[in-house]
């Protein structure tokens, strides 16, 4: 049985993603020193990565690219495509304060 990913807490996620990372870094063989090395930060953080502590977005594009796993970022990320006309439609219209403060004083 997977994970609910909406009813587990950022907390059981980001143990659940140190999970994987670990599994994947085991599967290709690469020790936790070697990862660190490969991606430039110590072997303490890659520890505390695949134990559940927080990290940036930047070291997971590091982990991901030293994995072999970047495309995987498709998978959470899909891209859509949105038109300049929607982008602009979508946006609420900026109003000054100066014609708010004209328009309730006449």
């Amino acid at each position: 049985m997977g994970i609910n990913y909406y009813r587990a807490s950022d907390k059981e996620l980001l143990i659940e993603m140190g999970h994987r990372i670990a599994n994947e870094r085991i599967a290709q063989r690469m020790t936790q020193q070697q990862l660190a090395d490969f991606i430039g930060i110590g072997i303490l953080t890659i520890k505390r990565i695949e134990s559940g502590h927080n990290f940036s977005v930047l070291i997971l594009i590091k982990i991901l690219r030293a994995l072999n796993r970047l495309e995987s970022m498709g998978d959470f990320l899909p891209r859509i495509e949105i038109n300049p006309l929607q982008r602009h439609t979508n946006t609420p219209k900026r109003v000054k304060v100066n014609n708010i403060e004209k328009q309730t004083t006449k």
